[in-house]
């Protein structure tokens, strides 16, 4: 993930055989790494609120995160993620944790000790609070690639979704594509922020993503989807029309 302000696009659903081949043909962005990085998000979902806060294990950048949702502009999504908001699991404290818990909007209940918090820990502490976050885990594995100055694409295929133990996501494997700005857009100005957008719709174009079976939505949507509140994934990419320029 960038870091700063960005814009982004998100879908889920199944990707073809095409767009994985056009896909593996763009330059890793971790040229040293493994191919896949494999992880275990453990969202806390709290319904309406707009940041994305998940507990991130395996791969890159382990630890708490937090994203926030900063506007809608024809089809891309702005959003938020200060370095400061990306707590190793070394640096989560219950300062750090009360932080997250107001964002949240949740009052947190009992004695939170003072020293470092591992990942049990937190989600303890937050199904705890009042009211209670909602803990999905997703296991997926996912590799980020190049599509030009500026613009990478994340592929990912999520093998396991669980909301408190239970299955949910039936028909998996499931493909999540993202397609992002890689430059802090918070101190640009509007055209610039409009050129950064630009660059991501082309890109979207050139993938030929507008003729895949994604749905566009972000992770605070597809786990409100996965719980049975949204209509399911469609058959069909609903991509908007201004997006494939």
């Amino acid at each position: 993930m960038p870091e700063g302000t960005h814009w982004e696009w998100r879908g889920f659903g199944r990707v073809s055989d095409e767009f994985r081949a056009v896909f593996a043909k763009l330059p890793p962005k971790f040229a040293s790494g493994p191919e896949w990085d494999e992880t275990r998000d453990q969202y806390i979902f709290v319904p309406g609120r707009p940041v994305s806060v998940k507990v991130h294990i395996g791969g890159g950048q382990q630890g708490l995160k937090l994203k926030r949702f900063a506007g809608r502009e024809g089809g891309l999504e702005l959003w938020m993620e200060r370095p400061d908001e990306m707590y190793p699991f070394a640096e989560l404290d219950r300062y750090a944790l009360g932080e997250i818990a107001d964002l949240l909007g949740l009052r947190l209940r009992g004695h939170i000790r003072s020293g470092d918090l591992a990942p049990e820990h937190v989600l303890s502490h937050l199904r705890a609070a009042t009211p209670a976050a909602e803990v999905v885990t997703v296991l997926k594995k996912r590799q980020t690639r190049v599509a030009g100055p500026g613009v990478q694409v994340e592929l990912a295929e999520i093998t396991r979704v669980t909301h408190e133990g239970r299955e949910l996501a039936a028909g998996l494997p499931l493909g999540s594509v993202a397609v992002e700005n890689t430059d802090d857009l918070a101190d640009r100005t509007g055209a610039q922020r409009t050129a950064a957008g630009n660059d991501v719709r082309r890109v979207i174009a050139e993938l030929g993503l507008g003729a895949e079976t994604l749905v566009p939505m972000n992770y605070l949507q597809a786990i409100t989807l996965w719980k049975g509140s949204l209509p399911r994934v469609a058959e069909r990419s609903h991509i908007p029309r201004m997006l494939a320029v």
